[in-house]
């Protein structure tokens, strides 16, 4: 593997430092010189690849992390137990209806409130998915059928803060756009 990695490096380096100075073949670099060039390059390839093993590894235990603090978070726990008592989710989705947010029943006003809280949380989850601060595909496996049911129980709530007209157009197009990008993205996947 070693020696495919050096070939694979080493002789284009070689061949693109011969291109710059074709001296360097005639005037000579001799055998050992060559060979400790390409030691050289085998040192900071390895290094390099130890480096992007190491970024990856803390990339998903960063992501284990995140998943991890949000289940053990009581304002976390909190909310998702006030998001199921106005709206549960056991035998079907029962969504966010129109105007709910101005209920007067506390459970409903709660459960609003319940279901901001998420989506504002996946939300920041989506936007650290897309700017690679988290693992996709690790949050994907985990978390794909909960980000598309909060998008069913709550569409018509997110319709509302982002100030969705009947014609279709939206007051404030940046309220929860990485979410539903996120949704988008893991709707058919």
């Amino acid at each position: 593997m070693g020696v495919v990695l050096i070939a694979a490096f080493g002789v284009p380096v070689g061949f693109w430092l011969v291109s710059l100075d074709p001296t360097l073949v005639s005037t000579g670099l001799d055998a050992k010189e060559w060979i400790a060039l390409y030691a050289v390059l085998a040192a900071i390839l390895g290094w390099l690849l130890a480096a992007a093993v190491q970024i990856r590894n803390s990339l998903k235990q960063h992501t284990v992390n995140t998943m991890l603090q949000s289940r053990l978070s009581t304002a976390f726990q909190d909310k998702a137990t006030k998001l199921n008592a106005a709206y549960p989710t056991l035998t079907g989705i029962t969504p966010v209806k129109h105007n709910d947010w101005q209920a007067t029943d506390a459970t409903i006003r709660d459960g609003v409130e319940a279901a901001r809280y998420m989506l504002n949380y996946y939300e920041f989850i989506a936007v650290g998915i897309r700017s690679g601060d988290f693992d996709e595909k690790l949050m994907r496996h985990s978390w794909r059928k909960i980000v598309l049911n909060l998008h069913e129980l709550a569409g018509e709530l997110i319709k509302h803060l982002r100030g969705t007209r009947p014609d279709g157009a939206v007051d404030h197009p940046r309220v929860y756009e990485h979410f539903l990008w996120l949704v988008e993205r893991w709707r058919n996947v």
